[in-house]
């Protein structure tokens, strides 16, 4: 009796593998913006660390702040800057004013800046 698989050519043998490798660590966070009611401009990112996904967020937030202060749009940029501050005092168990609760933790965090929604979710 020959090798299983001998029939169609193809070969078949055992391979050693670590098991620790083939471990898959769930993503925790994932952030990203969006016009409401859009798919977003880029993939959204994800983090192992809410202070990751919220370092993420504040930095697009300072960009897009910037962005407008270059436009001379004063609402535009006030509005982000709002929006900056607020995002800087989210924490991982308390969403702020804009966090939504599932359960007993928050999951959702977001922010809104000139047309856009700023948000981190909790997978």
């Amino acid at each position: 009796m020959g090798n299983v698989g001998d029939d169609c050519g193809v070969n078949y043998f055992r391979v050693a593998y670590d098991e620790s490798a083939t471990k898959v660590t769930a993503m925790q966070y994932i952030a990203g913006f969006n016009q409401p009611g859009y798919l977003p401009d880029s993939d959204p990112v994800d983090f192992d660390d809410f202070d990751d996904a919220q370092s993420f967020i504040v930095d697009e937030l300072e960009h897009a702040a910037d962005i407008a202060a270059g436009a001379d749009d004063d609402d535009a940029e006030a509005d982000c800057e709002a929006a900056k501050e607020q995002a800087e005092q989210w924490t991982a168990t308390s969403g702020g004013k804009s966090g939504e609760s599932w359960g007993s933790d928050i999951r959702y965090w977001q922010a809104y800046c000139d047309g856009y929604v700023y948000w981190i979710t909790k997978e």
